[in-house]
């Protein structure tokens, strides 16, 4: 699973994920974090990897491209949905 996003919705999102897989990948899409300290260190002890270089597109391998809309979430600035390949 990936979340995209920068501010701290997008590490509480990643975290949350984590209660339905082990993986999740924090997305920057090439900006700057925009969360402070306390949310850093909450970040680093969950194992989130963060990816840095903007997101040029996304394929879906595991699922049916017809349910990715279904699957895919948005609230403000932070998308989530399933894992994307480098």
């Amino acid at each position: 699973m990936f979340v995209l996003g920068q501010d701290e919705s997008a590490v509480h999102t990643a975290m949350t994920l984590l209660n339905f897989t082990d993986d999740v990948d924090l997305l920057l899409n090439g900006r700057e974090p925009e969360w402070d300290d306390e949310t850093d260190e909450l970040l680093r002890a969950h194992l989130i990897e963060r990816v840095a270089p903007d997101v040029v597109g996304t394929e879906q391998t595991a699922t049916s491209s017809a349910d990715w809309p279904s699957r895919m979430t948005r609230n403000a600035s932070t998308w989530a949905g399933p894992r994307c390949t480098e």
